[in-house]
């Protein structure tokens, strides 16, 4: 991850702090963070940064020590440390100037060092996070310094300096039923933070769960908790990265290109994510970046045309809607013969079926069939209840036959009767 893009979250010239505030301190909103970091931050441009890392890296290189390099640069170090910079290595991954400037950082009263240090290492979240999170724990241990002391209460308390701290920031999440932005606002978490290393993390740990929600046996009020906890306040997916909302879609779909979802939760994905992604066959940008995979099983719910090869019951349930066909068809062709009487059972007769029908297609989520069934009996409706209608014969004869067309036209082996014309 390159510096300007860690940066650049500040402003749009890439201005960044030289005195933090407290990390964690405790806030009510995200904007009571915000008017805290601009009260309290003293803006950096980017090209000094850049400079103060020129300077230093040069210096060390040349003389292997600290010695001559001005406070003002070293008091920089944490916001340049872990970046790199075209071929260049991080200095972060130097043992010998890590050393020298740790040496130099205890020999330092001012505590804003050190939390900016605290503050990159979430950023960066670099590797091996151990080394820099014992690091890092062992000077706020040292510190009497209370708003040290109140960061490493919470440090400790959300494990953010351990290897699984991630882990354990996603399952505060998840089992806490609380708002994915409120959680990081309660940890006083900046916008630059949200955006990587620790929580981005923490966000591939949830993405994991997810896509082993029915493993694990999460249930669909738990699962709908969770999507509701991860959305804004407006109800719109953040972007926390770029391919957070694709990641999120290919978790909530790829387990199930070999598996069948149950009806409820089905409906359930797909409708939250036609409400967010919008429908992949008319809005193909907003699915560009979801997986090919994740992208077919979302067609696949959307047309009813998902793979039934292996299972019995929808077979024999398709069987029996094509035995129904020819005698749906007779009762229609013979409603304007014999008597108002017998006409309205044959009626009644093709709407059960089409009831018994609309209960299977909604069983395996067949929504074409469904919207044929709909519409079926929007036109049968009035010849029920006796009205005089000019209801077109061959218009319910032509929903018959798609459905035929559809029952064909699914992944198993049925015979379907048409009619004679």
């Amino acid at each position: 991850m390159s510096l300007k893009r860690a940066l650049a979250q500040h402003t749009a010239v890439f201005s960044f702090p030289v005195n933090l505030p407290p990390l964690f301190r405790l806030a009510s909103s995200r904007e009571t963070i915000e008017k805290m970091v601009v009260a309290q931050w003293m803006p950096i441009q980017y090209a000094d940064l850049e400079e103060s890392r020129r300077l230093v890296t040069a210096h060390f290189r040349e003389h292997g020590t600290l010695d001559g390099l001005s406070k003002r640069l070293l008091k920089r170090v944490p916001w340049f440390l872990f970046s790199s910079v075209a071929e260049e290595s991080p200095l972060a991954s130097h043992e010998g100037f890590v050393r020298a400037w740790l040496v130099w950082l205890d020999r330092q009263s001012n505590s804003s060092i050190l939390q900016a240090l605290l503050h990159t290492f979430l950023i960066y979240y670099p590797k091996p996070v151990s080394l820099w999170g014992t690091e890092i724990k062992d000077r706020l241990q040292k510190s009497m310094r209370s708003p040290l002391r109140a960061l490493l209460d919470r440090c400790v308390q959300f494990r953010l300096l351990d290897p699984d701290g991630p882990s354990v920031f996603a399952t505060h999440f998840y089992q806490g039923n609380v708002p994915l932005r409120d959680l990081c606002v309660s940890l006083g978490f900046t916008s630059d933070i949200t955006n990587h290393g620790f929580v981005q993390a923490g966000l591939d740990h949830l993405l994991q769960y997810l896509r082993h929600a029915t493993e694990i046996g999460l249930s669909l009020t738990q699962l709908r908790a969770i999507l509701d906890n991860v959305c804004d306040q407006e109800g719109n997916l953040p972007r926390f990265t770029n391919h957070f909302p694709s990641q999120l879609a290919d978790a909530l779909l790829e387990p199930f290109e070999q598996q069948r979802a149950e009806p409820g939760l089905r409906g359930f994905l797909r409708d939250f994510l036609l409400t967010h992604f919008g429908d992949p066959r008319v809005q193909v940008a907003a699915w560009s970046k979801v997986s090919p995979t994740a992208k077919g099983v979302m067609l696949g719910w959307l047309s009813g045309s998902y793979a039934h090869r292996e299972d019995a019951r929808f077979k024999m349930f398709m069987q029996e809607i094509a035995k129904q066909l020819p005698t749906m068809e007779h009762d229609v062709r013979r409603l304007q013969q014999g008597s108002a009487k017998e006409s309205i059972q044959r009626v009644r007769a093709v709407l059960h079926a089409l009831h018994s029908i609309a209960g299977v297609a909604a069983f395996f989520g067949l929504t074409d069939l469904m919207e044929i069934g709909a519409k079926l009996e929007e036109q049968l409706l009035p010849l029920r209840d006796g009205m005089n209608t000019a209801t077109n014969m061959d218009a319910i004869l032509l929903g018959l036959d798609n459905i035929r067309d559809l029952i064909a036209a699914m992944p198993i082996d049925v015979e379907v009767s048409w009619r004679s014309s």
